[in-house]
């Protein structure tokens, strides 16, 4: 009896994309959980919840999003790329915008997400949405560089449509006293602490987990969106006196063309 070759036993059955098998990257800003929901007892789809933390505003965003709702958002993104990209004075955006065009994106299948489907994207969208954090950081960079009119035109509208897609929709509210412990956990705080818009703090793994099953404060209930991360000792003095997450308007004293109006 022939005996299979080492290249076909290493690939069988392989029907799936490769990149379905691989682990799905970690990311220092971005974690996403894939979970099925029932429309009805025949029918379902996948729903992604990302969380994205930002270390240079020290914030964090919970998001919910289906795999095409993003793959629509790439697409105007590479539609603006392909409409600047022969533009000598827009080059610096269009730079930047095929960086992002070029990353490899998770492909649209036409039946059924499965487990292999749903890593795979998983997978591609943690590297997206890591290359929109990218993105967002040279083109604030970009945009304090430059004092050509059309590229700080076209990143407003870059930044409206991250705006959209991001659906902020922030609540602010003065925050409590800071305990000595973790209410999920019960553990003592370290140093880094994560501060829901309501105001309750928490470890960030013990608010990642919690907000992927629950997408509301576990104390209030409060539903939370968005939050902001913290020094522990750091913010023990700002509690005493006033609240640490300032209002919207309040947040902007750079010139108009360096302000992001995105809490990434």
């Amino acid at each position: 009896m022939k005996q299979p070759s080492l290249l076909s036993s290493l690939f069988a059955g392989l029907d799936q994309p490769f990149r379905a098998h691989l682990k799905a990257p970690r990311s220092a800003y971005v974690h996403i959980h894939a979970e099925i929901v029932a429309t009805s007892p025949k029918s379902s789809y996948t729903q992604y919840t990302i969380e994205l933390t930002n270390p240079i505003t020290n914030s964090w965003r919970r998001v919910t999003k289906r795999y095409s709702e993003c793959y629509r958002f790439r697409k105007s993104l590479m539609r603006m790329y392909y409409s600047i990209r022969r533009d000598a004075e827009m080059a610096p955006l269009a730079e930047l915008l095929q960086r992002l065009c070029l990353t490899p994106f998770p492909k649209r299948y036409f039946e059924s997400d499965d487990a292999f489907v749903r890593m795979e994207r998983t997978q591609g969208l943690t590297l997206f949405f890591d290359m929109l954090f990218s993105l967002w950081k040279d083109g604030l960079r970009l945009i304090t560089q430059t004092e050509v009119h059309c590229i700080l035109a076209k990143w407003t509208f870059i930044e409206a449509m991250l705006e959209a897609f991001l659906d902020q929709s922030l609540h602010h509210k003065a925050p409590t006293n800071l305990d000595d412990t973790c209410a999920i956990c019960l553990g003592d705080f370290e140093d880094t602490v994560f501060q829901l818009r309501c105001g309750h703090c928490f470890h960030r793994d013990c608010a990642l987990h919690w907000l992927v099953e629950h997408a509301t404060c576990p104390l209030c209930r409060q539903t939370c969106n968005a939050g902001d991360v913290h020094s522990a000792s750091a913010m023990q003095p700002l509690l005493r006196t006033t609240s640490t997450i300032a209002a919207p308007a309040a947040r902007h004293h750079m010139p108009s063309r360096a302000v992001s109006c995105i809490a990434f």
